[in-house]
């Protein structure tokens, strides 16, 4: 406008508005492989926005996360200006670049003697993507057979694709002592015996490759070491450093000896000291010169009966290294033998028996014992002449007696009778009277007669005439001693009257042995029979 001066014609034109000329470039970019693409930005490299005005939509490049290593081009897209501006797009690259990863070995270990673990290893800077994977693996140059020690675990053939820029961080495998276990078996022996071998078991781990173990198990025990527990120790028992090694203990024991006393099976005499009590080691053996101590025992006696008597343990013992089985035995009191022999005795006819005596003439009787019970024989006081035994009887000795008897005879021997003969007379012409005869020395007994007559000489004249025995005897049981008379054949005497003959005595013969009848028989006066008997003390008395 122009001051109220002016009177102001307008006359109009145009302003014409032309597109403004920008250049846009695109930024060369780069992304790591696997990345998300980055921003694709870009500059206004020539001309400028104005009026506050921006580019819509965005450029563009073919490069995705799984695109490989390499450059891609940044296009300009959907980028546009509005239409006041002539764009000219200058395009870039977006380099994908190596994904910088580090690998990093797994420090391993294993056993001596164990394979060897899969080597593993860890990506410990930068990642794989795209489920990308390594291929190859690591390696080591230690074997199963390799020593303890620290072997390098290499990259071996370990690797990526080209999209990857790989940086390998090595570690070790570590092989380690084997850890085993070495157990002393428990062992036993007998007392006296030598030590068994000290053997062991691996009761944990293993040996490998072929290795065993040097040296030996030791004990303190000895042949002679006493029944107990004797420690088994490792002793130089060792395994190589591969191993490390832990010993479990065991015990030796040494326990009893067994052994069996069998007790002697002994005998003595009744009456007899005891015999020593003696044994046998029958089963097992007594060692390191050990012996017994102490004795056996029995309750026998000397004056123990006939029988069996167990022989005892006793004291008898062995130290504890002895487990002692006692197999007893008897002492058997046997019955003592003895020999009683009768005495041989006699007596006469008629008399009673003597004491049958005896004798022991073999062994003797002991601890004041006697026998009991007497000697018997068959022979009484009527019996003959001749020999009875004499037995044993109930002479008996106890049953601790083996009683051996020897007898003997009893002899009865003949009665000595002595028969005398009366002399007798007669007067010639006249007949012979009875002839009689006196019987003295021991006599009859038993109610025993002599049997048969006298007899005389022959002859009538007058004169003398001897009286004979005749037929005169007694039985075996006498021994009779005749005595003759004489026999007188005289000149015819006047008469005698009969009442005369009571003054006439007889002499008294003399008697052996008990008192007793001297008998006069057959005395004939004037042929009366007269039968006359002297009675004691010699008085001739006829009835």
């Amino acid at each position: 406008a122009a001051s109220s001066n002016y009177a102001v014609t307008y006359a109009s034109a145009n302003l014409a508005v032309t597109q403004r000329a920008i250049t846009i470039t695109a930024d060369t970019l780069s992304r790591t492989y696997g990345d998300a693409n980055p921003a694709l930005t870009w500059q206004v490299t020539s001309g400028s926005l104005v009026n506050n005005d921006s580019l819509s939509g965005s450029l563009a490049t073919s490069a995705t996360g799984t695109s490989n290593v390499g450059n891609y081009a940044v296009t300009q897209g959907t980028l546009a200006a509005s239409s006041n501006y002539a764009v000219t797009f200058a395009g870039a690259n977006l380099a994908v670049t190596q994904r910088a990863i580090t690998v990093t070995a797994d420090t391993l270990s294993r056993v001596y003697g164990d394979a060897n673990p899969a080597l593993t290893w860890q990506v410990t800077s930068g990642s794989l993507v795209n489920n990308d994977s390594l291929t190859g693996s690591l390696t080591t140059s230690a074997a199963g057979t390799s020593n303890v020690g620290s072997y390098a675990i290499t990259q071996g053939t370990l690797a990526a694709s080209s999209n990857y820029a790989v940086t390998y961080a090595s570690a070790n495998l570590s092989v380690t002592q084997r850890a085993i276990t070495v157990t002393a078996d428990a062992l036993s022996r007998i007392y006296g015996d030598a030590n068994p071998a000290l053997t062991w078991q691996v009761t944990s781990g293993s040996l490998v490759n072929n290795d065993s173990l040097s040296g030996s198990l030791a004990t303190s025990a000895t042949g002679t070491s006493n029944v107990g527990s004797y420690a088994i120790t490792q002793g130089t028992l060792a395994a190589s450093s591969n191993y490390a090694v832990t010993y479990a203990s065991a015990n030796l024991a040494v326990t009893q000896r067994a052994i069996t006393v069998t007790a002697d099976t002994l005998s003595r005499v009744y009456g007899d000291a005891n015999p020593a009590l003696t044994w046998q080691v029958t089963s097992g053996a007594l060692v390191n010169n050990d012996s017994l101590s102490g004795s056996l025992a029995t309750s026998a006696t000397g004056a123990s009966n006939v029988g069996s008597y167990a022989v005892t343990q006793g004291t008898l013992a062995a130290s504890a290294n002895y487990a002692v089985t006692y197999a007893s035995a008897n002492l058997a009191v046997t019955q003592r033998a003895i020999t009683i022999t009768a005495d041989a005795k006699s007596r006469i006819y008629g008399d009673a028996n003597p004491a049958l005596t005896w004798q022991v003439t073999s062994g003797a009787l002991v601890n004041n014992d006697s026998l009991s019970g007497s000697l018997a024989t068959s022979a009484t006081g009527t019996s003959n002449v001749g020999s009875y035994a004499v037995t044993q009887g109930t002479l008996a000795a106890s049953s601790n007696y083996a009683v051996t008897y020897a007898n003997a005879n009893l002899t009865v021997m003949p009665r000595q009778v002595i028969v005398t003969a009366l002399d007798a007379s007669r007067n010639f012409g006249q007949p012979d009277p009875a002839l009689a005869y006196l019987i003295s020395g021991q006599g009859l007994v038993n109610g025993d007669q002599i049997t048969g007559a006298l007899a005389r000489e022959a002859g009538e004249s007058v004169g003398s005439y001897a009286i004979l025995q005749g037929s005169l005897a007694l039985s075996a049981n006498y021994l009779m001693s005749y005595q003759p008379g004489r026999f007188t054949i005289g000149a015819l005497p006047p008469s005698i009257p009969i009442g005369q003959l009571a003054s006439l005595t007889a002499p008294a013969p003399a008697m052996a042995g008990a008192g007793g009848a001297a008998v006069l028989d057959g005395l004939m006066e004037n042929a009366a029979a007269i039968t006359c008997r002297r009675q004691p003390p010699g008085d001739l008395t006829c009835p």
